[in-house]
């Protein structure tokens, strides 16, 4: 982990942000908010910020070329060879700097992000990352040359990591050269493992070796058979383990982490954590009660942090809603929104925010302006720290607001981006959300060919994953089509009874009044 010193001109102050969130999410410490410096300590508190850094970034642009602090900061770096110098918009930085290599940052991808972190040449925190960026530069490298010759050249790029991860074997060298993951499936991952706060080395490690998540879990899944036949073996060592099985399987094998999670909860009762995920996944099922007692339990431990204490507050407010208790849920947002901000906690506050705002999509005396406003700047919050799963999340809603607003190209283009984004992590829930709301479009669009199809999409790849909720959503979706089509009345009924609608109750209990309307005019029950 290296401390960067980002350089930048008073007007290029977002884009630097932006780049800063994205060296922080790889690990890194970053200086770079020069607002935060009052009167006569500005000039005193850059020296220091300076001498302490490890690289010093320079922001080139056609408004730093002339900016003399900007200058004076290059000239450090070069000096102390510390220098990397990137380029915003394709300006080159006044001579003698214009004769260094300069990384052009002016169109923000996959290549210049992996150059990016290569040019600052220290190891980030996060070895799943250093690993996949390595892969992604040894597949320009692939020759007939035999797995010695692969096992040579991975010593070479490794560098300072080979005391972390062991000597490659032959599959991983496989795995090396073509990381079977994508880099924001990696980043999803992550975020999940560093949420856990534990060491992650073993889940690192796993899905390094073997570059795909459900092969990292079989591998876990050995070593904890391993460790379980140890006598004495300490709880606390079993609970990081099963942590980080639980992270990788989350969201690619929800039974596989809800076991974990029932163990944990079993063998470290006063785990706040294994409380909140193992009340998610109840969620997720539709065991509401379950959930809410696996909230309610976590937030009496000690050892829950305010963090983690809003995200479950933003978790039993979900419930309530779904419970159509509305102004509790309004209520319980609201309150996380206020001391999430008086903590300086961004991230919770804009899922707050994402939450208060989807709840005027389906309260009919609550203002979709209102909720435009808090979704907008929620997603200002996920795309500055290039948070991207929570992004999708916004996008989808915001694209809800934009249809109550009456504006269906708006509600199609964000659907469309965030399905973009869901496909880039592939993580299940964001992939059959997304298709679930793109097939909703086509309906809406009296597009009802390309709507089954869809749904029928979704269906077949859920059924891998057995989301249930959202294998729900998916059959309701199929039954609307059947009955728009006008086939027979025993075909869309049969739909329905798959979408967990099985009796009048069924019906009364669904939280939006119009999907309640939809459900009555198809008269099955």
């Amino acid at each position: 982990m290296a401390n960067i010193f980002i350089s930048y001109a008073s007007q290029d102050r977002r884009l630097a942000k932006r780049l800063a969130g994205f060296l922080e999410d790889n690990g890194h410490q970053i200086w770079w908010d020069r607002e935060l410096i009052a009167g006569q300590e500005f000039a005193d508190e850059i020296d220091r910020q300076l001498k302490k850094a490890d690289v010093i970034i320079v922001c080139w642009s056609a408004k730093s070329v002339g900016s003399n602090w900007v200058k004076s900061e290059a000239n450090e770096g070069m000096r102390s060879e510390r220098l990397v110098p990137v380029t915003l918009d394709g300006a080159t930085g006044p001579r003698p700097f214009d004769q260094l290599t300069t990384l052009d940052l002016s169109k923000w991808d996959d290549d210049s992000a992996t150059r990016l972190l290569s040019a600052i040449g220290d190891v980030p925190s996060n070895p799943i990352m250093l690993a996949f960026h390595k892969a992604r530069q040894r597949t320009r490298l692939r020759t007939g040359l035999g797995v010695a010759c692969a096992a040579l050249v991975l010593a070479a790029l490794w560098g300072p990591i080979a005391s972390f991860i062991p000597s490659p074997t032959a599959n991983a060298v496989a795995a090396y050269e073509k990381p079977r993951i994508s880099e924001a499936a990696t980043r999803h991952i992550l975020r999940r493992l560093n949420d856990t706060g534990r060491q992650t080395s073993d889940a690192a490690f796993a899905l390094i070796q073997t570059g795909d998540v459900h092969d990292a879990i079989r591998l876990l899944d050995k070593k904890h058979q391993a460790l379980t036949l140890e006598p004495g073996t300490p709880a606390e060592e079993e609970a990081a383990l099963l942590h980080q099985i639980g992270a990788l399987a989350f969201d690619y094998n929800p039974a596989k982490a809800h076991g974990v999670y029932e163990v944990l909860v079993e063998i470290t009762p006063d785990d706040p954590l294994a409380l909140e995920l193992l009340g998610e996944l109840y969620q997720q099922e539709g065991r509401a009660s379950e959930a809410e007692t696996m909230y309610k339990r976590a937030l009496t431990k000690s050892g829950i942090s305010l963090r983690q204490a809003l995200q479950v507050q933003i978790r039993l407010g979900q419930i309530k809603l779904r419970m159509q208790e509305f102004d509790v849920a309004q209520s319980m947002f609201t309150r996380v929104i206020a001391q999430a901000e008086e903590n300086g906690l961004k991230h919770v506050k804009a899922k707050a925010f994402r939450h208060l705002a989807a709840m005027t999509v389906i309260v009919p005396d609550m203002d979709p302006d209102y909720g435009m406003d808090l979704v907008l700047q929620a997603i200002d919050i996920q795309s500055e720290s290039n948070n991207q799963d929570e992004l999708i999340s916004s996008l989808m809603v915001r694209g809800l607001i934009a249809y109550r607003l009456g504006d269906l190209p708006s509600h199609r283009a964000d659907q469309e981006a965030a399905a973009a984004l869901a496909f880039e992590i592939d993580t299940p829930s964001h992939v059959n959300q997304a298709i679930n709301n793109l097939a909703t479009i086509a309906f809406l669009e009296e597009r009802y060919e390309d709507a089954e199809a869809l749904y029928l999409r979704g269906i077949q790849y859920n059924s891998e994953h057995r989301i249930d909720r959202l294998q729900e959503l998916l059959w309701f979706g199929k039954a609307r089509v059947s009955h728009a089509r006008s086939e027979p009345h025993d075909t869309y009924c049969s739909h329905l009874k798959k979408a967990g609608i099985r009796s009048r109750k069924d019906v009364d209990n669904i939280p939006a009044e119009d999907m309640r309307d939809i459900v009555t005019g198809m008269k099955c029950y």
